[in-house]
């Protein structure tokens, strides 16, 4: 019966990242849209219950990990390269930086779902994530 439920929140929200990030010029920007959507998404009741602390919970870490990584490691991944493409960074800390990035968006979900005053952590998750995006990608996107 959880499956059913995390299939229906994961296909919700892949829709509203789709929708967030449609009329992004090239994958980075893309990317930094994804990013952005994904911690905003933790302020989000059913999201946070369902995707950030039930599903680990219930599915174990390493599945829940596994899911996520088959969901989003994949075309992050394809951003990066494209980033790497296009001069911002080395082609051969790709794989690693997809694997940082994934991780660092999910903690600053988790900060947001789990923090005192959401609204505060939201703040600061995004103005975060879009200074480590920009060193990160640099001029790319």
């Amino acid at each position: 019966m959880f499956w059913a439920v995390l299939e229906g929140v994961s296909a919700r929200v892949g829709q509203q990242l789709l929708e967030a990030e449609r009329d992004a010029p090239d994958q980075v920007a893309a990317l930094r849209i994804w990013c952005q959507e994904w911690i905003r998404l933790a302020g989000d009741q059913v999201f946070q219950q369902i995707v950030l602390i039930d599903a680990p919970a219930v599915l174990g870490w390493q599945r829940w990990r596994e899911i996520d990584e088959q969901a989003n490691l994949g075309w992050i991944r394809a951003a990066l390269t494209h980033a790497a493409e296009a001069g911002g960074i080395e082609l051969r800390h790709v794989d690693v930086f997809a694997h940082i990035l994934l991780a660092a968006v999910n903690e600053v979900a988790m900060m947001i779902a789990r923090a005192d005053d959401p609204a505060v952590a939201l703040a600061a998750g995004e103005s975060g994530v879009a200074g480590f995006l920009d060193r990160l990608l640099g001029a790319a996107g």
